[in-house]
Order: C-alpha cells, then sequence, then structure tokens
C-alpha cells in the first residue's frame, strides 16, 4: 500500500514537473505542442518505469 502512495505522489509531482518543464521549453499551455511535449514526457516516465520495475524483478530473481 505505501508503494502504491509513493508511487502516485511521484506521478502528481512528474506532472507538475512536466508541464513547468514544457512550458520552459518554450510551449504554451493548450497548444498542440505543448500537448505533444507532455505526451513525450509521459512515454520517457512510463519507459523509465518499466525498465525500473524489469530491474527489480530481475534482482529478485537472482
Amino acid at each position: 500500500m505505501k508503494e502504491i502512495a509513493v508511487a502516485f505522489a511521484l506521478a502528481m509531482t512528474s506532472c507538475v514537473s512536466d508541464q513547468q518543464v514544457c512550458a520552459n521549453f518554450g510551449y504554451t499551455p493548450g497548444t498542440e505542442a505543448f500537448a505533444n511535449c507532455m505526451q513525450n514526457r509521459y512515454a520517457q516516465r512510463q519507459q523509465a518505469m518499466q525498465s525500473s520495475a524489469a530491474q527489480q524483478q530481475a534482482q529478485q530473481q537472482s
């Protein structure tokens, strides 16, 4: 349960951070470019989480 709460908190923090990053890149909220930036950031985060989970699973099996 604790892990779910931590994951949720990180996801919420990432969302705010992603918005800041995309805005800092010069994208205006509400534009297609901003939406694309947010999608790319989300995809990168998902890929990193999957990689991390695979690494943890491999460590548990060894």
